[in-house]
């Protein structure tokens, strides 16, 4: 697999003397980096604030995050520093427990133990379905979806995951037989 091997002293000392596309690419390396490497070594989802070094201080993994993980690693592999089977692999991986992790209605929690699944608590009384959250979630699985369209059996697979997934999601449900709420 192919990663970013961008260091800080590869840096200049003055950010001014980057062009446009130098602080773009290192932006969305080190953005990448953050996703890949700062990634639950279990589930794959994104740590919600955890570093890319030293030891992880606890499970907890954002469902929001992890939507802009997935999309990072689709940059990451459109920019050619990834694989794109090692991409297919996390991503898979990240769906495997996605679909064992609990859903309220078809929609993930915010936060997830990310060694478990179990949800964790938002707050006190709030542990339960995160509208917002889970929308960024699928909007990263439905550019994977579309991104990974190839026909190997992996990517085939990626899909029928997304879309079982996006299937289970009762948005009507939440609108209350689509009763005004405002």
């Amino acid at each position: 697999m192919t990663t970013s091997t961008l260091q800080v002293s590869d840096l200049p000392a003055n950010v001014r003397e980057f062009d446009d596309e130098a602080l773009l690419d290192i932006v969305q390396r080190q953005t990448v980096r953050y996703f890949w490497e700062g990634a639950h070594p279990v589930s794959g989802l994104a740590r919600d604030r955890q570093k890319t070094t030293g030891a992880p201080a606890n499970d907890l993994v954002a469902i929001g995050g992890s939507g802009f993980g997935i999309m990072a690693i689709i940059v990451a592999v459109e920019r050619g520093w990834f694989d794109r089977t090692a991409a297919l692999s996390r991503l898979q991986g990240m769906l495997d427990f996605l679909e064992n992790s609990p859903r309220y209605h078809g929609m993930f929690p915010h936060f997830l133990n990310g060694r478990t699944g179990a949800t964790i608590p938002f707050r006190r009384k709030n542990d339960g379905a995160d509208l917002v959250e889970t929308t960024f979630l699928f909007q990263g699985l439905i550019c994977a979806r579309e991104y990974f369209a190839g026909m190997a059996t992996e990517e085939a697979r990626l899909r029928d995951s997304v879309n079982a997934l996006l299937s289970q999601a009762e948005w009507n449900w939440f609108t209350r037989g689509d009763r005004r709420l405002m």
